[in-house]
Formats: C-alpha cells, structure tokens, sequence
C-alpha cells in the first residue's frame, strides 16, 4: 500500500507535431522553475524528446562553496556539504524510486544547471575571471 502522499508516474501518450513541446510549454512556463529542454533538430535520431518540468519539489544552488536547498513548504537550509553529494542525497530522499522506462531518457530527477566554477567543489581552480553575472554555481530542481 503507498502513502497518501506518495508520487505516482503517469504516462498518457499523445500525438507529435513539430512545436508541441512550445505549445505545453506555453502552459507551464509562468510557474517556479520552469525550464524547457527542447531537441535541437528534427534529423537527427536522438532528438526525438523533448522534456518539460516546473514546480519541483525542492531547489538546489550552490555558490561560493554554500548549498541552499529550498522546499516546496517554504522551508530553506543551507550548509558547506558538496553540492553533488547533496543532489543525490536528496533525490534519494524526496523522489520516488524509478527504473528505467525505455525509450524515455528522462522520468523525473533533478534538471537545471551546473555551472563552470562549480569544478571548484571537486579540484583546485585559480580564480582568474570577474564574477560579472553573479549567478549561482549550481541551480537545480528536483
């Protein structure tokens, strides 16, 4: 038996055409998170999928060797732990346990982005370049 609050997939196939995954992301796009990985060509056989995800169930940045994770009930933690580790750990945590469902690449997980000065976690870097734009290191959605 699983919990009341417990995460269930659902796969409901529908029709291609060529700007679907514009047209659903348009409905989705105004919520938190949201983000849009679209298939870069048509001709090529790996670019079949495209992967839309908003409102996740927690936020992950990392800057400056500090990990802030927030959760969808409001709460915030941060902390120095490696922000890889952390990823992993708290998918392990907050999502369901999936295998695999061929063909799809991608049924849920974490999805943003990791940037170049987040190799600073893993090895010694020289800081050479002006931090101009100020982002996080790491911004990721579970």
């Amino acid at each position: 038996m699983q919990p009341e609050n417990a995460m269930t997939l659902t796969i409901t196939p529908i029709d291609y055409a060529p700007d679907l995954a514009v047209t659903l992301f348009d409905q989705i796009a105004h919520q938190p998170w949201a983000m849009l990985l679209h298939s870069a060509t048509r001709t090529h056989p790996d670019s079949r999928f495209d992967i839309l995800v908003a409102d996740p169930v927690a936020t992950i940045t990392a800057r400056h060797n500090q990990v802030t994770t927030c959760y969808a009930d409001g709460t915030t933690t941060t902390h120095d732990q490696d922000p890889f580790h952390w990823v992993a750990e708290l998918q392990a945590q907050l999502l369901p346990a999936a295998e695999p469902i061929a063909p799809w690449p991608f049924i849920g997980g974490a999805l943003g982005y990791f940037g170049y000065d987040l190799g600073r976690c893993v090895e010694v870097l020289p800081a050479l370049a002006k931090d101009e734009l100020e982002v996080p290191d790491m911004a990721v959605g579970l």
